[in-house]
């Protein structure tokens, strides 16, 4: 099944189910927002790749990208209007495959200036549209460890050496975060099976722009049925930190302007933000064993 379809062959319901997430939010002090999908820079992300155009403008050609995420727009947006904020969009992602990915989706993004307990938030949104379910927090070495059988670390060398051990084969040129993504991969299935399980307590290498405590980032992902349907953090308000990071992307991608960017993306005040997959939430939405009918999210 492409989920990706879904909104075409139940219109109706997608509707409802949209107008559900948007009173949600605006019920909560939230300012529904509209960002511009045509970026500058690319994302900061690794392993998401941006979709280049090449466009013409008044006889000037510019190098653009499709937004990934408006997470950089709606967090210059926060400099000036410092309320809570969220955006219903469409994002683009190159070379994404499978049936639970495509290059074009709708992605759900939240931003939290009131309350840094976003998960608490996600919580109450995925009942109100799923259903109530037990929910679980595991810290990501457990859920590493449990379906891999393999000892995590956060140091390469004994992370691969504790892979080999356990008959698990990767590319000698592959990074510490290179393993671990495809790792990820392969196991990510396993959660949130029989509850909706929040992923926590990423290494602060995982953390991108999610401030860190320790060792351990501010970052969650939330799980139902083997999919990633959430991902968010705390947010990094060192300006500095922010900047290294970029510094440190730009080494594999074509940055522009390292010092606006990170202007771009930091804020001086504490705040939280997320993502919810829309397309992903939907399925599930329609499968619910919670709701009477697959043809009603309204209950008529």
């Amino acid at each position: 099944m492409n989920i990706f379809l879904l909104p075409l062959k139940a219109p109706k319901q997608y509707e409802e189910f949209v107008d559900k997430i948007r009173n949600f939010y605006k019920s909560r002090n939230y300012t529904e927002v509209f960002t511009p999908i045509l970026q500058d820079e690319p994302n900061l992300e690794k392993y998401i790749e941006a979709i280049e155009c090449d466009i013409e403008s008044c006889g000037e050609k510019k190098y653009m990208y499709l937004h990934t995420s408006p997470e950089r727009s709606m967090k210059t947006l926060l400099k000036e209007y410092k309320n809570n904020i969220f955006q219903i969009t469409k994002v683009f992602r190159n070379k994404e495959c499978g049936s639970k990915n495509s290059v074009e989706f709708t992605m759900l993004e939240c931003y939290n200036v009131e309350n840094l307990d976003v998960k608490s938030e996600i919580k109450d949104i995925v009942f109100e549209l799923l259903g109530e379910k037990e929910i679980k927090y595991t810290p990501f070495h457990e859920a590493f460890e449990k379906y891999t059988g393999v000892v995590f670390s956060e140091d390469e060398d004994i992370l691969k050496n504790n892979l080999i051990s356990f008959g698990y084969e990767f590319d000698d040129k592959d990074s510490w975060e290179d393993i671990v993504d495809k790792m990820l991969s392969e196991i990510q299935s396993n959660f949130g099976k029989d509850s909706y399980e929040f992923i926590i307590d990423f290494p602060c290498k995982m953390g991108v722009l999610s401030k860190c405590k320790g060792d351990t980032s501010e970052r969650f992902e939330l799980f139902i049925e083997g999919i990633e349907i959430a991902n968010g953090w705390i947010e990094e308000s060192n300006f500095n930190t922010i900047k290294s990071l970029i510094q440190e992307v730009s080494k594999h991608k074509n940055i522009r302007n390292i010092e606006d960017l990170a202007k771009d993306y930091h804020n001086d005040f504490e705040y939280a933000g997320y993502s919810i997959g829309i397309d992903r939430l939907f399925s599930l939405c329609l499968t619910s064993p919670s709701k009477k009918s697959s043809t009603s999210l309204s209950g008529r």
